[in-house]
Formats: structure tokens, C-alpha cells, sequence
């Protein structure tokens, strides 16, 4: 007889606790009770032998029932042994394990889904949503409910905020449609982007409005006409605009130098 495995024993985390981990331990169950030469049997395709077959076959098919049912009571935790107690068949108790948690499943599996239509994102927080929709798709996962990209793309762009419209319609023009990971990585590239800008306006305005209405303390400084020389005629005393060699100024009315101004 194959010596008992230690699998479920050494592992309590492993064990069977209900709907929410009952996939992943169908397919931890199933290599244990394989690895055993037993999974046949738990299926069906083993039949029990007949009256009047011969007492070996009879003890073989009665030893490798009981290590079916070991297995199974061993791999689930003992709030849940009451429930397949009274059931003396291997079978059997495979069979009322699959469908008492798979009864529960279609519940929380509806659950999820109308919980998936709902998330609403923020401007602020945009990033929140795409969390709470990638937990949903795992926990759905978990129950062997697969959520394909198409549906997530749909729940993401009816839940985007009115502010990201054409961030939206960018997602559309796309030629293949992007799976759930770009769009969140996109997201998030345009929530960064969106930060700094509204970063940066907040600090123009917080400038503007600080030296608004602000001017230079003090009188005007007086400029030594006596040291601004002319690019005209290259004297000192006035500027090209007042300078009477200046082009301009002729057959108009000259207009006088300025006085240079005495130091006191």
C-alpha cells in the first residue's frame, strides 16, 4: 500500500476552508490524492468489485477507499469534517465537497459581478479603482470565474471621471485593444502628468498672487545725462532721439539739447 502522504499534515494552511480557496485546493487535492493512486477511484472510474469477485480485490479496493477518504478528511479543516462524516464512501465525499462550495460560489460570484459594475473613479484618485477592480478580477479568479480584458477595459472607461474624456478616447484609437495591465500602467503615466500640472499652476498663481500690486521701495534714480553719449553724433549731453544730426529731426522743428546739469 503507498505510505501515506504529509502533504495536507505539514501545511494547515493548505487545508480546505471554504468558497474562497476550494479551487486552489481541488487542484492541490487532486495531485495528493493522484500521487496516491487514488483520483481514479474519487471519480468513479474505479468501480467497486462486484460480489462475486475475489476477497483480494475486494481488501485492495476497501484500502484504497479509506486512504481516499484519509486524504480528503485530512485536507480540510475541521470545522468542515461534520459535513462529509456520515458519507462511507470516497466518492461520495468528493463529490459533497464540489457541490457544497460550488452552490456557494455562484453566490459570491454574482456578488462580484455586480460589484464590478460599479467602481466610480476620482480625478484625484484614479489609481484606487484600478486596485479595487484588479482584487475583484483575482477573487473571481479564485473561484474559477475568469474575467476576460474586454470586460475590465469596459468597466474602466465607464468609470473614468469626466475630466479624462480624451484620455478616453486616446484608449479607443488604439489599433489592438490594450489588455487591463497597460491601461493601468497608462493611467497611471496620465495621473502623474495631470499632478504636475495642476503642481505647477498652483505655484504660478501662489507667485502671482505674492507679488501682486508689489512695487520697487524708493524714488527713481536720477541719470547723469552729463556721461550718456549719443550713437549719433557721439557727443554727450543727449540720446539719439533728441540728437539734431539725427535724420530724422530734420525739417522739423530742432529740438534743443538737454542742458547738462551742474554738480553740485
Amino acid at each position: 500500500m503507498p505510505i501515506l502522504t504529509n502533504a495536507i499534515k505539514a501545511e494547515n494552511k493548505h487545508k480546505l476552508e471554504g468558497a474562497s480557496n476550494y479551487r486552489v485546493w481541488k487542484k492541490r487535492i487532486d495531485l495528493i490524492l493522484e500521487n496516491n493512486k487514488v483520483l481514479d477511484l474519487v471519480k468513479g472510474k474505479v468501480k467497486k468489485p462486484i460480489d462475486d469477485s475475489s476477497d483480494a480485490n475486494k481488501v485492495k479496493f476497501k484500502e484504497l477507499e479509506l486512504m481516499a477518504m484519509t486524504l480528503m478528511v485530512e485536507g480540510i479543516k475541521d470545522n468542515l469534517v461534520p459535513l462529509i462524516a456520515n458519507i462511507n464512501h470516497a466518492q461520495e465525499k468528493y463529490e459533497a465537497l464540489s457541490k457544497l462550495f460550488t452552490i456557494k460560489n455562484i453566490g459570491q460570484m454574482a456578488s462580484l459581478k455586480n460589484e464590478l459594475r460599479t467602481p466610480k473613479m476620482t480625478k484625484e484618485d484614479a489609481m484606487a479603482s484600478f486596485v479595487k477592480i484588479a482584487r475583484i478580477r483575482d477573487e473571481l479568479l479564485a473561484i474559477d470565474e475568469i474575467v476576460l480584458d474586454k470586460e475590465l477595459m469596459i468597466t474602466v472607461l465607464l468609470g473614468l471621471p469626466p475630466t479624462w474624456g480624451a484620455f478616453a478616447a486616446g484608449l479607443n484609437s488604439w489599433k489592438e485593444a490594450p489588455t487591463f495591465e497597460e491601461v493601468w500602467t497608462t493611467c497611471s503615466e496620465e495621473q502623474l502628468r495631470l499632478s504636475l500640472v495642476a503642481n505647477s499652476k498652483d505655484v504660478s498663481n501662489a507667485y502671482i498672487a505674492q507679488h501682486k500690486g508689489k512695487r520697487s521701495k524708493g524714488p527713481r534714480k536720477k541719470i547723469d545725462m552729463s556721461k550718456v553719449e549719443c550713437c549719433q553724433c557721439h557727443k554727450k549731453g543727449h540720446y539719439k532721439s533728441h540728437c539734431p544730426d539725427n535724420p530724422r529731426n530734420k525739417g522739423e522743428k530742432k529740438i534743443k539739447p538737454m542742458l547738462l546739469k551742474r554738480k553740485t
